[in-house]
């Protein structure tokens, strides 16, 4: 499906659980608050100054990806994400500074005004999503530049990085997005006609056709783990650098999955539905 890597799922989060420690905090908008799937709790800082977020894993642990989900920088913010083997951070095995909003187009995709520029017109969520060869570190920092924000602060809902499946073959054809209506028609005595507006959720549906054992175990495993309960980042086309990456990119709930089905040697196929969190 892509050209650039097959779809890939991300549900482990190896900074949950643990402490965090922030420059600074707003009331009760604690950095705790990006390590646990309710992005609608939110860290925020007081300030537009230079924001440092960092913890100790406790041991060496492997990431290969990094998602700062639910924010509000802007287009001229940078995010440097930092993992390391030891304290003083002189060993890195990360070290990577990245736009923190990446353009809804991608260079040349469409004429005129959105020719790389940034809209939220597609997007229901704020989000900055980098995938890594797979290293291992124990302690992290993320350090967040945005001097121009409007706002006057820097926030977030979900801070995640860890691991991610990408099964060595791509999701099936047949593939299917879409977006939900949470809203509400209320019909008044009168026969007047009301809508209560709620948020919008992408959705996603994906099968594959061609899990080996190792890969059924994984995803066995990441059934037992997050069942409907913890969030699991998606993406459709990693690494494409395009609008197609970022429409199809998403903080998730699993809504359901299929039964797994043996139909050949050594293939099994599997399919889940998730839903985008808001």
């Amino acid at each position: 499906m892509s050209n650039k890597a097959n779809c890939r799922l991300a549900w482990n989060s190896v900074a949950d659980g643990k402490s965090i420690s922030a420059t600074s905090y707003a009331g009760n908008m604690l950095p705790d608050n990006l390590l646990n799937n309710q992005i609608q709790s939110k860290w925020r800082s007081t300030t537009t100054a230079q924001q440092i977020l960092s913890g100790n894993l406790g041991e060496l642990l492997p990431v290969g990806y990094f998602c700062f989900y639910a924010h509000n920088l802007s287009p001229t913010s940078t995010i440097r994400f930092v993992l390391s083997i030891n304290a003083d951070y002189s060993n890195p095995s990360i070290d990577q500074t990245f736009n923190g909003l990446e353009p809804t187009y991608g260079l040349g995709e469409l004429l005129g005004l959105y020719l790389g520029g940034y809209s939220l017109e597609t997007f229901f969520t704020k989000y900055t999503v980098q995938w890594f060869t797979q290293v291992f570190g124990q302690y992290w920092k993320v350090i967040i530049t945005d001097p121009d924000n409007t706002d006057g602060y820097i926030q977030a809902g979900r801070l995640k990085f860890g691991e991610y499946f990408e099964g060595f073959y791509n999701m099936s054809w047949g593939y299917a997005s879409d977006i939900k209506t949470n809203s509400k028609v209320v019909i008044s005595e009168s026969l007047a006609r009301y809508v209560r507006k709620r948020a919008q959720q992408r959705t996603f549906s994906i099968d594959f056709s061609y899990l080996n054992e190792l890969e059924e175990q994984t995803i066995i495993n990441m059934i037992s783990q997050i069942d409907i309960k913890n969030d699991i980042l998606f993406s459709a086309y990693p690494l494409l650098g395009t609008s197609q990456e970022n429409l199809h990119t998403a903080l998730c709930f699993m809504e359901s999955w299929k039964p797994r089905s043996r139909v050949s040697v050594p293939f099994r196929t599997w399919g889940l539905n998730l839903v985008e969190s808001v």
